[in-house]
């Protein structure tokens, strides 16, 4: 065998793969020759005049082409869709300061547990639940959030923060009434 002339397995299937790739090119471009071997017409005249005027206004240089001048990237910027300058900010006025509308603020939540009146001394035992032991106050304390004991009577007891007034009736479960308020 001669050095270099030799051909082994992949050498042979790339020349075989080549040689079909070939035969089948050929009988490719032998079928497609012949099938549109047939006349050929010539397309209308309109469609032609049209496409000439397209092609040759394509084709037209531009009336005036810009030049450019000091300032024109900062007009029409070059990265922005509409290359159209960033608008303006306007500054506005500043918004009225908003009126402080009176916060609601729920009456207190006590229950009378019970109320002693008598000619010197007048108390009302004041609970946060049915079940709690409570904590007895006299006419004039004020409780843990503020509100002062104004008046007690057998049948209710009124509590005053400012001038907010609130009145608690001492079977309010019994006969489901809450508490009411006045200002």
């Amino acid at each position: 065998m001669v050095k270099g002339l030799s051909v082994g397995r992949t050498g042979l299937a790339k020349t075989t793969g080549f040689a079909g790739l070939a035969a089948m090119t050929v009988f490719a471009g032998n079928f497609a020759w012949r099938s549109l071997a047939g006349p050929i017409d010539p397309p209308p005249a309109s469609a032609v005049t049209k496409a000439a005027s397209i092609t040759s206004d394509a084709l037209a240089p531009p009336a005036e082409s810009p030049r450019y001048q000091p300032g024109m990237l900062n007009t029409r910027p070059l990265f922005s869709p509409s290359r159209r300058p960033p608008a303006r900010v306007v500054a506005r006025a500043p918004l009225p300061e908003p009126v402080a509308s009176p916060v609601f603020e729920p009456p207190p939540n006590y229950l009378i547990g019970g109320v002693v009146v008598s000619s010197g001394l007048s108390k009302a035992l004041l609970r946060r639940q049915l079940r709690e032991a409570g904590r007895w106050f006299a006419l004039g304390e004020a409780t843990d959030e503020g509100w002062v004991v104004a008046s007690i009577n057998p049948e209710m007891v009124t509590l005053a923060r400012g001038a907010r007034q609130v009145t608690l009736p001492l079977h309010a479960r019994a006969q489901g009434q809450s508490a009411t308020m006045t200002r």
